[in-house]
């Protein structure tokens, strides 16, 4: 159970680095990490994650060196996977985008998973953020009550990427600006 850990330069509770690198978790509990980017988990650079009745949970990723932060929840970049079922990414919050979820250049399959009450104090993207050619897949599950103060998307923001949601229920999110939902 990663708890309270608070690194300088990458990501906080969880970081997976490296094509070689997979990772199982069950029944597990991601709560209470700071860090500039994926600050409950950080997959990176190829890296392989698959989760199954996980909670991600009150993560910050904070600004701490200038450069901004993402991926409160969750941060996967690189080429870097993750595989999510009955996982609920809550309450988690990021200075930039990405408060509960963040890809870039990377993929993601959520099933049946809850994305709620995340937040991105400005950019974009109060659950789920995703950019540069990431793949993000949706089955079931719902994206719901997340926000960002001072940007697009308060539940998802899709740029240059694929989504794919079959089943979903994305409701109660909110923007300041354009695409609440």
């Amino acid at each position: 159970r990663p708890a309270n850990s608070t690194p300088t330069e990458s990501a906080g509770g969880i970081y997976l680095e490296g094509a070689g690198t997979n990772l199982g978790l069950a029944n597990s509990i991601i709560h209470g990490n700071t860090a500039p980017w994926g600050a409950g988990i950080g997959v990176s650079d190829g890296a392989f994650l698959s989760a199954v009745d996980c909670d991600i949970t009150n993560n910050v990723g904070l600004d701490m060196l200038g450069n901004g932060s993402a991926g409160g929840g969750i941060g996967v970049i690189n080429l870097a996977s993750v595989e999510l079922t009955n996982c609920t990414i809550d309450n988690n919050t990021a200075d930039n985008m990405g408060g509960g979820l963040w890809l870039s250049d990377a993929e993601a399959s959520l099933t049946n998973c809850v994305v709620s009450l995340n937040t991105a104090s400005t950019t974009s993207g109060g659950g789920i953020y995703a950019d540069i050619g990431s793949v993000l897949l949706i089955t079931g599950g719902s994206i719901n009550a997340n926000s960002v103060s001072a940007g697009t998307g308060g539940g998802l923001y899709i740029h240059d990427s694929f989504l794919d949601i079959v089943d979903g229920l994305i409701t109660s999110n909110q923007s300041t600006a354009e695409g609440g939902g």
